[in-house]
């Protein structure tokens, strides 16, 4: 029997237990502002690959399943959309990319050159003529000799017969050489007797004198007022805004911006700060310049919209204009080998001082020797500082010796790499390197089989396209709408969900981001594309016809078709 005081502690007990349970039975889930329903949603997580809805308070994603659980979620000021069975990703990444390009491109700065032939160029630089004043500069983009008839390299000559008056500077669309008129190279003092930069070449005819070709630093030797790619304060700021329009269309809330300089420092915080900034940056800062040493000093600056943490470093250029760093001699030109931009000790101190100081290292390394030296840096600088999560990459990683493909998984370095170069590289990279090397060139599958990861970028303008759905479909199929229709190398081909990968978690990986975004999951920010069609299950050349419907970066709708 129980005494009065122990029955009324059990009843007081009861009641307690009732106020609980009943208080955890009635409280609601706090209303979601966004709630998308009735969606095919990828998320790239193991423990939930697939999802039917999606809710969002503020910029953040907090519960992620089916229609039954998301409902609980929304309220009477919750903004509901119904998907309608449209495919949902996680917002894409490029890993590498030159947004300032992007939006010079768009803003027809220059002509746009890509696809061209040779004489096609010349009418569009004859037309240009009769636009500008005599004695202005006409610049252009995007050339390939893979589209010319004869395929190989043009000639000043070629140009000077359309611009006798008017100094021509025409982009390859792999960047890193030029094409010159006679008046160009005249101007700049640029003759027979000049001697090749170090890191540079100028390329001359039997006589000794030069084409009109000039590749990597030997474009320096160039002089012509406002050189500065992207120009000036007003200019940058356009063009980083229409470059920012089309990332919207494009699904991409993060960009990696390959190469920072100060300009584009300073604007990106600025429009942070103004809130016009609508897209993530990782910024990469150049190690060439005062602003490398300044950013070391003051240590890492990591935020959600702008990231200023990793260092860019040339150790080689580019396979196109034969700058690649090579073990052995281009097939196509023997007494060459490639150019090396940096002295080892020079690229090491690099390494060094950012390593020491807190900052990833980023090295444009494109040729199988560049490679091997920079991994031989790496390995150094770690053995003397043994930092566990540095994740140093390799941008372009284009090709790389067998014997140093298990080393990056060793190391833990991250291959930066662009699908979407399939293209130009199918076109010509048998010519440069022979067909047994090129069987290295973009070895997507190898580096994955070894555990390697791979952030997936487009390095726009410096390729065909910036279309990250066109660097998926390359992925995927080792085929480029731009030139290489057949399978090439096709063994090296990877499943759709490593190419989605590639353009989500791995490049926020990449990034030192995969805890905040890279995937669609509870208390990770809010950044998803909402697509036209299912590119994880449509016939592989219907990818290449995706569009972007809807892009949500921090929980807000910023494109909406």
């Amino acid at each position: 029997m129980l005494t009065r005081n122990k029955y009324i502690f059990y009843l007081l007990s009861l009641a307690a237990i009732f106020v609980i349970f009943g208080c955890q039975k009635e409280t609601p889930a706090e209303k979601a502002d966004l709630a998308l329903l009735n969606g095919n949603i990828v998320t790239m997580t193991k423990e939930l690959p697939r999802a039917q809805a999606v809710a969002i308070r503020g910029n953040t994603i907090v519960k992620v399943g089916t229609n039954k659980e998301i409902d609980s979620f929304v309220g009477e000021e919750t903004k509901v959309i119904n998907l309608e069975q449209k495919l949902v990703i996680p917002g894409l990444i490029d890993a590498h990319i030159h947004p300032f390009g992007v939006g010079r491109t768009l803003a027809r700065a220059g002509l746009d050159l890509r696809g061209l032939t040779k004489e096609q160029i010349l009418d569009k630089v004859a037309q240009r003529v009769k636009e500008v004043e005599k004695g202005e500069w006409i610049t252009g983009k995007g050339w390939d000799q893979a589209f010319f008839k004869e395929k190989k390299y043009p000639t000043r000559y070629d140009l000077d017969s359309v611009t006798p008056d008017n100094p021509v500077a025409l982009s390859p669309v792999y960047g890193h050489s030029g094409w010159y008129n006679s008046l160009a190279l005249r101007l700049s003092n640029i003759n027979k007797d000049t001697k090749d930069p170090e890191g540079g070449r100028i390329f001359r005819d039997e006589q000794g004198e030069p084409t009109g070709i000039l590749a990597e630093k030997a474009q320096g030797l160039i002089k012509r007022e406002r050189r500065r790619y992207g120009g000036g304060p007003e200019e940058r700021e356009e063009y980083i805004k229409l470059a920012m329009e089309q990332f919207r269309k494009w699904g991409l809330t993060g960009i990696h911006d390959a190469s920072s300089g100060r300009g584009s420092l300073e604007l990106y915080k600025e429009l942070k700060r103004k809130g016009e900034l609508t897209v993530r940056v990782y910024a990469m800062i150049s190690a060439s310049g005062d602003v490398f040493s300044e950013y070391l000093s003051q240590g890492p600056q990591v935020d959600d919209f702008f990231t200023a943490r990793s260092v860019k470093v040339f150790i080689d250029g580019a396979l196109g204009p034969q700058g690649a760093l090579l073990f052995e001699p281009y097939a196509d030109s023997p007494d060459t080998s490639g150019l090396q931009m940096l002295k080892e000790e020079e690229a090491y101190s690099i390494v060094k001082r950012s390593l020491d100081n807190g900052f990833q290292v980023c090295t444009h390394a494109i040729g199988d020797k560049g490679i091997h030296i920079m991994l031989n840096l790496y390995q150094r600088a770690l053995e003397e500082n043994p930092v566990k999560d540095h994740r140093f990459r390799i941008e372009h990683a284009s090709v790389i010796h067998p014997s140093d493909l298990p080393r990056f998984k060793e190391l833990n370095v991250i291959a930066s790499m662009q699908p979407v170069f399939l293209g130009e590289y199918g076109r010509w990279s048998e010519n440069r390197l022979g067909l047994q090397r090129a069987k290295n060139v973009l070895p997507f599958r190898q580096l994955l089989d070894a555990g390697v990861i791979i952030a997936g970028g487009t390095d726009y303008t410096s390729s065909d396209s910036g279309n990250p759905f066109i660097n998926f479909y390359c992925a995927v199929t080792r085929k480029s709408p731009f030139g290489v229709s057949e399978e090439w190398q096709g063994q090296e081909k990877v499943t759709r969900e490593e190419a989605l990968r590639m353009l989500t978690i791995d490049a926020a990986y990449a990034a030192f981001e995969e805890n905040i975004k890279g995937s669609i999951e509870a208390g990770k920010l809010a950044d998803l594309a909402v697509l036209s069609q299912d590119i994880m299950s449509v016939d592989e050349e219907e990818i290449l016809n995706t569009e972007v419907l809807m892009t949500i970066l921090d929980g807000k709708i910023i494109y909406n078709k």
